[in-house]
């Protein structure tokens, strides 16, 4: 290359230079700060767990930015397909700090950040690492409700760039808790939303995390690092509260109306069974609710890459056959194939509920419905045994 050809592409590539430095430091100031943000939870159930980013704070030159890891796009190609599927693509964006702040006082939700305690080199590591992970080789993951997601993401961005060197107490830990405990903890008791999480969960949540996975979500990771030292001091120099509010999570006690509902059907099988009262619109609509519950189990196990949803043991009580058990009720002619089958399910059932209520773990509320389950059929099994029998003399 010619002298003057050189020149001319020096000259060409210094603006692209200037451009790529202003959006992206190659290094920060002596006064710098390494901030973990965590948000509270919102009031739509997707938002009931919280979240977790990283602020970078240079008021030297006035940087001040935020690397968000929970964030994906609508747009994307077969956009829903994927999100069940759970092979939909999350990123790291990186918002300014005023932005992403604004956003959160609009959704009413709580935000506080843990200041850290790093020198200079700590800072500009963990800055270095983000600014790697926004790479377009780097920026995009497959999301995992618990093992990567944006608060382990943040977790491993830290261990990182800290080379391992944080100290933390995990003696605050109940070893006994599982996930299904800590993820139960953020939602309303008995409502129909918990019930239905906790029933496609399968059996890999009711397993305690370890210490490391004790931060998936991003409360307990918080609580972690309050706890956590490097070297000799504190990690977490100090904390502050940026938007305060109410609590979002519905404390109230919804098993009331649970408890309602088993009285209703109980009441109502009595009613049946007296000749006084005709519920099988109600049986068919049901159990049709009941089969079509065991073909989502059945496909979020085999069909997907949720693993919290795999070895479910609810498709015991819940599953695809009770299809041809709610054609065998509306035929009505054929009371020994429903007695059996009722029979075989009402001792499934049983043994089911006695394993959830003292070896495995499930939510009170699932534990309600099976109950309501295990009430009807029971009644068929009653009503059902009589009509084979007076058909057989």
């Amino acid at each position: 290359m010619f002298p003057y050809q050189k020149i001319c592409v020096l000259f060409f590539l210094i603006p692209f230079s200037v451009i790529i430095a202003k959006g992206q430091r190659v290094s920060l100031s002596n006064k710098s700060e390494v901030s973990i943000l965590t948000c509270g939870p919102g009031e739509e159930t997707y938002s009931s767990f919280g979240h977790t980013a990283i602020e970078i704070y240079d008021p030297a030159t006035n940087f001040h930015k935020v690397y968000n890891f929970g964030t994906f796009n609508f747009d994307t190609p077969n956009f829903y397909l994927k999100f069940i599927r759970g092979s939909l693509k999350y990123y790291v964006s990186v918002n300014e700090f005023d932005r992403f702040l604004i956003s959160y006082i609009r959704e009413k939700r709580t935000v506080y950040k843990q200041v850290l305690n790093l020198d200079d080199i700590q800072v500009n590591n963990i800055y270095r690492l983000l600014n790697e992970s926004c790479k377009p080789r780097n920026r995009f993951y497959t999301y995992d409700f618990l093992f990567n997601n944006c608060t382990t993401k943040v977790r491993d961005i830290l261990d990182q760039g800290l080379k391992g060197n944080i100290t933390y107490d995990s003696s605050f830990v109940d070893p006994n808790y599982s996930y299904r405990d800590y993820i139960n903890d953020h939602l309303p008791k008995g409502a129909l939303e918990t019930i239905g999480i906790n029933i496609v969960f399968g059996e890999e949540t009711n397993e305690a995390p370890s210490f490391q996975n004790y931060s998936f979500l991003p409360d307990n990771f918080s609580k972690a690092l309050s706890f956590a030292k490097i070297g000799e001091n504190r990690l977490v120099k100090q904390t502050k509260i940026l938007i305060e509010q109410p609590d979002h999570l519905k404390r109230n006690n919804n098993y009331i109306f649970l408890f309602m509902a088993i009285l209703v059907v109980l009441v109502s099988s009595i009613l049946e069974y007296r000749k006084i009262l005709n519920i099988i619109w109600l049986d068919l609509l049901f159990f049709f609710l009941c089969g079509l519950s065991g073909l989502v189990l059945l496909f979020l196990w085999f069909f997907t890459s949720h693993h919290p949803t795999y070895n479910n043991f609810d498709l015991l009580w819940l599953n695809p056959l009770h299809f041809v058990y709610m054609l065998a009720l509306y035929k009505k002619n054929n009371s020994q194939f429903v007695y059996y089958y009722s029979l075989v399910n009402s001792i499934i059932l049983f043994i089911l509920l006695l394993s959830y209520l003292f070896f495995l773990n499930q939510d009170f509320g699932v534990l309600v419905l099976m109950v309501i389950v295990q009430v009807r059929f029971i009644g068929h099994n009653i009503l059902n045994f009589k009509s084979w029998r007076t058909s057989l003399q």
